[in-house]
């Protein structure tokens, strides 16, 4: 039952973490779009549950709660990699734009989650598309509709940047956890 607890937890966390870009300037390897609101950007997140690290487990079940805190990482791909459903497998599919890692806290407890208690974790997410260029996210997460997240900002090529992105869940893993597509949709502060 506690590995099933755990595999559940794992499982639940990866769907609330939940994503980056090229280093490259020419923006080739990842869709991208302008209009006179700014920039749209597309990217596929793998989120890799064997880096999943929760801390302040609750002491009585031995499981995340209310106030728990994690970190996760992930691997960043071009928009439109990763197909809907089950079973990508991050460690075999090339072309990784950078690295993503999603730090958070739990909303609620497990059980409440169960009962359907949403969002259930608040995150903030880094997209590192190389060591100059990144983007970051705050927001909630925890049920598989789509759900908008503030950009904060940026560095690089993306200093300055401000706006939303869209996180939308398209299956597991091979590790366990979630598969996201991120659609940006930034701009230039004024």
């Amino acid at each position: 039952m506690k590995a099933a607890s755990s595999l559940l937890i794992a499982t639940l966390a990866a769907a609330i973490v939940s994503p980056a870009l090229t280093a490259k300037t020419d923006n080739s390897n990842y869709r991208h779009g302008h209009d006179r609101d700014g920039e749209t950007i597309v990217i596929d997140v793998a989120c890799d549950g064997r880096t999943y690290a929760p801390i302040g487990l609750d002491p009585d079940t031995g499981v995340e709660g209310r106030g728990t805190t994690f970190i996760v990482n992930g691997r960043i791909f071009p928009g439109g990699t990763i197909p809907d459903g089950d079973g990508f497998d991050l460690d075999n599919t090339p072309g990784t734009l950078g690295k993503w890692v999603c730090r958070g806290m739990w909303n609620f407890s497990l059980e409440e989650v169960l009962n359907g208690a949403t969002p259930h974790v608040s995150t903030t997410q880094h997209y590192l598309f190389d060591a100059v260029n990144s983007l970051m996210s705050e927001g909630p997460e925890g049920s598989h509709e789509a759900i908008n997240r503030v950009v904060l900002g940026g560095t690089g090529r993306f200093r300055g940047f401000v706006g939303e992105v869209q996180e939308q869940f398209l299956g597991y893993n091979i590790t366990g956890l979630e598969n996201f597509r991120f659609t940006f949709k930034i701009r230039k502060a004024r």
